[in-house]
């Protein structure tokens, strides 16, 4: 109610209630709805709303919203590359490996130390991470990999209401990982995906 009829403040707190996923998505989603019926500063509000719709599952809805988005960002833009990383979260939340693909392309071109940055954590169980991130990986040690395993599992709970999806989005790291150094570094749950 504080914040009602306040576009910014609305879109802002659905921001912080995404990140707290769970209970709070509802409250969330109709913040953010709120806010872009609200507001026609579209570049603030859509990836909010598409946010909210990946949680949900409404990956088709989500695209959408997030092409809008990037037809609004400037190329090379760290808009376009912060709508490129939210839509590879997506891609890799449903499933879609050859739009994860499209997108990781896509990504890696707008800006190419991504590829280094993310390119373990966007990527499907089959494509190989590049040398130098699975290099800088494996010399992290046990307890910082089980660390990085850890806050995966709670990025993918944060971002993704169904299991399913939460297991889509961590498939791919799992397996690199595991494939890296050995299962041992990874929660029972993150196993079971290998």
């Amino acid at each position: 109610e504080a914040i009602g009829g306040q576009p910014r403040l609305e879109l802002a707190a659905s921001r912080l209630l995404s990140g707290l996923g769970g209970r709070h998505a509802d409250t969330a989603f109709a913040l953010a709805r709120s806010g872009f019926a609200g507001t026609t500063d579209f570049a603030d509000a859509l990836p909010a709303l598409a946010q909210c719709h990946v949680f949900a599952g409404d990956f088709v809805t989500a695209h959408a919203l997030y092409e809008r988005c990037l037809d609004l960002a400037e190329p090379g833009s760290e808009y376009q590359v912060y709508l490129l990383v939210l839509r590879c979260i997506a891609c890799l939340g449903s499933g879609d490996l050859a739009a994860l693909a499209r997108c990781r392309a896509e990504l890696f071109a707008a800006k190419p130390a991504t590829r280094v940055e993310l390119g373990f954590v966007l990527s499907g169980p089959d494509t190989e991470p590049p040398a130098e991130v699975a290099a800088a990986f494996s010399g992290l040690g046990a307890a910082k990999q089980r660390l990085m395993a850890s806050h995966m599992e709670r990025n993918a709970r944060t971002f993704f209401r169904h299991p399913g999806h939460q297991s889509n989005f961590l498939r791919g790291y799992a397996a690199h990982a595991c494939r890296l150094a050995g299962p041992e570094i990874l929660p029972q749950a993150l196993r079971a995906l290998v």
